[in-house]
């Protein structure tokens, strides 16, 4: 039962002394119960936290526990575990030398195609003499297609400011055109402007008539007589009702005098209730010989001790 905890305890002080570059958590044949401490959950979270690489050798090749499936390789026994950690130096050697073989192939391999492509392109990659003069052709052919172009531009530029010049009304019977539209604006305004100002003298006339028909002066008097017949009806009415409840209560207070209590207790009458609880106490068996009892009697209050009951 102790098992997976000192399993992953031993699994967690390898990775804390990083003192070995190779992790084996194993353990040689044995029944179901044997290997079941490596299906355990502390064992899986502990491999599976360390930074050593891990190799789960557990029993023989056809079992598997949980820690198979969490570290990083599965061996199927120790010896094939060990033989993982360490491999055989000749096979190394032998495979170091293939892989050294492969690379000096792909690299004569690469700088063979490269070579290849370097004298393709030279080949199409014309001389810096012939580039020059097929540029100096070019710029020449340019320049030349500038110089119709702007010859032709500017020939247009010229016609079109003749035709324009042509059409074009002297200054001085534009600002005179203007000027008798601006006087014809003028006086259509000042005729507006009069209208306007009549009509809205008219209608500030027949505003003023309107608001002095409307005048609340009249209205305010007639509201004011019925404000004060209301308050003084209200205040009628206030005392009458005040005087109502005046007589309510006194009766209410006549009924109330009548079955209070106090007057029955003024009529020899008395209250015993008992003293812890304060309970009112109706019959002789609610209570206990030594039980203290609280009178009330119309002026005062007794505490007795019963000592005899019937």
């Amino acid at each position: 039962e102790a098992a997976p905890r000192q399993i992953a305890a031993a699994i967690q002080t390898a990775d804390q002394r990083q003192e070995c570059d190779l992790l084996i958590v194993g353990r040689g044949g044995g029944s179901l119960e044997d290997l079941w401490s490596f299906n355990d959950e502390l064992v899986a979270r502990a491999l599976f936290a360390c930074q050593i690489p891990t190799i789960s050798a557990v029993g023989h090749e056809i079992d598997f526990t949980i820690a198979d499936f969490v570290a990083d390789v599965r061996a199927p026994t120790p010896s094939a575990a060990a033989e993982l950690a360490v491999p055989e130096a000749r096979q190394l050697v032998l495979n170091l030398g293939n892989l050294l073989q492969t690379l000096n192939s792909r690299i004569r391999q690469k700088l063979f195609n490269e070579h290849r492509h370097i004298r393709y392109l030279s080949q199409r990659l014309p001389k810096p003499q012939q580039q020059i003069k097929l540029q100096l052709q070019q710029l020449k052919r340019l320049q030349t297609q500038l110089d119709y172009s702007f010859q032709r531009r500017l020939q247009s530029k010229q016609q079109q400011l003749d035709y324009l010049s042509v059409r074009l009304p002297h200054p001085q019977l534009r600002i005179s055109w203007r000027q008798t539209r601006l006087k014809d604006l003028a006086q259509r305004f000042e005729k507006a402007f009069s209208v306007q100002q009549q009509q809205f003298r008219q209608q500030s006339q027949n505003l003023n008539a309107r608001l002095q028909r409307l005048l609340p002066v009249s209205r305010l008097k007639q509201q004011q007589q019925l404000v004060d017949a209301l308050s003084a009806q209200l205040n009628r009415l206030t005392r009458q009702q005040i005087n109502d409840h005046k007589q309510q209560l006194a009766q209410l207070m006549r009924t109330l005098s009548v079955v209070s209590p106090l007057n029955t207790l003024e009529r020899g009458y008395s209250i015993t209730s008992d003293t812890e609880s304060g309970n009112v106490i109706y019959r002789s068996d609610e209570v206990e010989i030594g039980q203290t009892l609280q009178i009330r009697l119309s002026e005062g209050q007794l505490d007795c001790e019963v000592r005899d009951k019937k």
